[in-house]
C-alpha cells in the first residue's frame, strides 16, 4: 500500500500475554484472554481499513510457550507484530511481575521505530502496562494515546475483600500499588479513554481510586462494544463453508466428552463455559448450580472449557497448573466427588480460537446446547457475543457488561452469579419449551445489528483522527513516578502509601487523590 493511500499508522501496545497471529493460546493461561482477541482482531480491521499497524509485545524463548521468539511476525505488508525484548528473555513474565520491565519496553518501541525510518501517528494502548508504556512514550516520541483498560484493579482489589488487615498479604501477589498507579497516569494522561459499556465508566472507573480524577475528566470516554467477525462466528442454520475443520474441530470436542461423560448421557445436550481458571471467573458457581439442580442433571451434562491440560482432574496433571489454578480444580475435584457428579461433567483443555471454537459454538447450537458466562463480574464478555453470533442461548451474570449486551435480559437471561441456586434456576429457564428458541434468535440478531470489529473499528478511527488533530496535550499530566523510570524500595513503599491512602482515607481518596 501506498504511503498516499495509508490513512494512519498505528503503534498498538499490549506487552502482556500470548500475542501471535496462528494459534494464540487463548485461555490457557490468565493473561492470555479476550483482550489478546481483541487487540488482534481490531488491528485486523485496522489494517483493512487502510492502516499501517504495529503490534508491540514481549519477546520471550520459553520451552513451555514455544512460539514467542520472532521478533518480527508479519501477517502482511501493513500489519505485523513487533516483539520487544526486556527482562529474562528465557521465561514468559506473568502481567503482575512485568511493571519493572515496562521502561525497557517503552525504550524498545522508541528504538523501532529509530531504526525504521518512520514515526506512528497515534499510540493505542492496552490495560495499564500498555498505558503506563504509552504515557512514556508519548514524551520520547512527541505522540497523543488513546487507552483502553479492559479491566481494572479496583474492581479486583473488592471482588478479593482487600482490608487493611490483609493488604500486604494480597498486595505482595497482584502487586496492586504499581497497577492502580499505572491505571491512574493510563486515564489522565490519555487524549481519549475507551469503554465498552455505559457500566464500566459507572463502576469500574466510578471506584474510589480514580473517582477523584475520572469525575474532572469525563469528556475522555468514548463507548465502543467490541465485536465478533461474521465469517467466523455465524448461524449454527448456516453450511458450514470448511466441512474438514468442522469434523476435526467435532471430534477433539467429543474425545474429550468421551473421557468425562458416561455412555448413557453421551447424547444429552450441555450447559458450557469458556474461561480461565479464575475465581472471579467463577467456574466452582457454576458448578454447585448445576449440583444442587435435578432438573439440569437429568436433561443436560456440564461442559467446563478451560486451561490447556488434558484431563487436570488427575493428580499428576493438576501440578501443571498454578498454585490459584491447582486450588480452583482441587475445588471442582471435591465438588464432584461429593455431590457424586462423575460422568455428569467434563473438564477440557482449551480449544484453538479461529480453528475450532466457531465450529464448537456452532456444533453446540445444533445440539442445543446453553452457554453460561458465570463471571462474578465481566468487564464485558466477549464468547458471550460469540456464542450469540453462533445461535446459542446465554445464560450471563448481571455484573458487569452482560447487562448491556443483553440489555437487561431482552437477549439472555441475566443472572446473580454469586448465588448457585439462582444461577440454576436461570438455566432451567432455558429448559422450557420455545425459551432456548426465542433467545437463540433474539440473540442472533443482537450481534448481527451491534457488535461487529468492523463497526468497533469505524469508532475507534473517527476518535483516531480527532485526537490526531489535537496532537499532544501534557497540561495535567501526571508525572510518570520513579519506580518505573528507575526502581527502588524507597520509590516503591510511596506507591504502597498513595494505595493505601487512597483505599481506606475516610475521604475516600486520600490526601493524593488529586494526583
Amino acid at each position: 500500500m501506498s504511503e498516499q493511500k495509508q490513512k494512519l499508522t498505528i503503534c498498538l501496545l499490549n506487552p502482556q500475554g500470548h500475542v501471535r497471529w496462528k494459534e494464540p493460546q487463548i485461555a490457557e493461561h490468565p493473561d492470555t484472554g479476550g483482550q489478546i482477541v481483541y487487540i488482534l482482531e481490531l488491528a485486523k480491521e485496522f489494517e483493512k481499513a487502510g492502516c499501517r499497524v504495529d503490534i508491540f509485545t514481549r519477546y520471550f524463548k520459553d520451552p513451555d510457550w514455544p512460539g514467542y521468539d520472532r521478533e518480527i511476525e508479519d501477517y502482511n505488508e501493513n500489519l505485523r507484530i513487533a516483539r520487544i525484548k526486556c527482562g529474562k528473555e528465557d521465561r514468559f513474565i506473568r502481567k503482575e511481575k512485568l511493571w519493572p520491565l515496562i521502561k525497557d519496553f517503552s525504550a524498545g518501541v522508541k528504538k523501532f521505530y529509530r531504526d525504521q525510518g518512520y514515526q506512528p501517528d497515534i499510540i493505542t494502548s492496552h490495560y495499564a502496562d500498555a498505558g503506563l508504556a504509552a504515557g512514556i512514550l508519548k514524551k520520547d516520541l512527541k505522540k497523543p494515546y488513546v487507552h483502553t483498560g479492559h479491566s481494572l484493579g479496583g474492581k479486583k482489589m473488592d471482588n478479593l475483600n482487600l482490608s487493611r488487615s490483609n493488604f500486604e498479604m494480597i498486595n505482595k501477589n497482584f502487586s496492586f500499588h504499581l497497577r492502580i498507579s499505572a491505571e491512574r497516569i493510563s486515564f489522565k494522561n490519555a487524549n481519549r479513554v475507551i469503554v465498552s459499556t455505559q457500566e464500566e465508566i459507572d463502576q469500574q472507573y466510578g471506584h474510589r481510586v480514580y473517582k477523584s480524577i475520572v469525575s474532572r475528566n469525563k469528556e475522555k470516554f468514548c463507548i465502543i462494544p467490541p465485536g465478533i467477525d461474521p465469517e467466523n462466528f455465524f448461524s449454527y442454520h448456516r453450511q458450514e463453508k470448511d466441512t474438514e475443520k468442522y469434523k476435526k474441530a467435532v471430534g477433539l470436542l467429543k474425545k474429550q466428552l468421551k473421557r468425562s461423560i458416561s455412555k448413557e448421557r453421551k447424547d444429552l445436550p450441555c450447559v458450557f463455559s469458556a474461561a480461565r481458571f479464575d475465581a472471579k471467573k467463577n467456574p466452582t458457581g457454576l458448578l454447585r448450580a448445576y449440583a444442587s439442580s435435578r432438573q439440569l442433571q437429568e436433561n443436560m451434562n456440564l461442559l467446563i472449557v478451560a486451561g490447556n491440560v488434558e484431563n487436570p482432574l488427575t493428580p499428576k496433571n493438576r501440578n501443571k497448573f498454578k498454585e490459584h489454578e491447582k486450588y480452583i480444580i482441587e475445588d471442582i475435584a471435591s465438588i464432584i466427588e461429593g455431590w457424586k457428579l462423575k460422568g455428569k461433567v467434563c473438564l477440557s483443555p482449551g480449544f484453538d480460537y479461529m480453528d475450532e471454537m466457531p465450529y464448537i459454538y456452532r456444533y453446540a447450537g445444533r445440539n442445543k446446547w446453553i452457554f453460561v458466562n458465570p463471571a462474578l463480574h465481566e468487564p464485558f464478555g466477549l464468547t458471550i457475543i460469540e456464542a450469540m453470533a453462533s445461535g446459542l442461548p446465554v445464560v450471563a451474570t448481571k455484573h458487569g457488561g452482560p447487562a448491556e449486551i443483553l440489555n437487561g435480559g431482552e437477549f439472555g437471561i441475566l443472572t446473580e452469579s454469586i448465588d448457585p441456586l439462582l444461577l440454576a434456576s436461570s438455566l432451567e429457564e432455558l429448559l422450557i419449551a420455545g425459551k432456548w428458541r426465542n433467545f437463540s434468535k433474539k440473540g442472533m440478531e443482537r450481534v448481527k445489528k451491534k457488535f461487529t470489529w468492523k463497526a468497533a473499528t469505524a469508532s475507534y478511527m473517527k476518535v483516531f483522527k480527532k485526537v490526531k488533530k489535537e496532537g499532544v496535550q501534557n497540561k495535567g499530566d501526571f508525572p510518570i513516578p520513579d519506580y518505573f523510570l528507575k526502581r527502588t524500595k524507597k520509590n516503591e513503599s510511596h506507591l504502597m502509601k498513595e494505595l493505601r491512602s487512597l483505599m481506606f482515607s475516610q475521604k475516600r481518596g486520600g490526601k493524593n487523590a488529586g494526583r
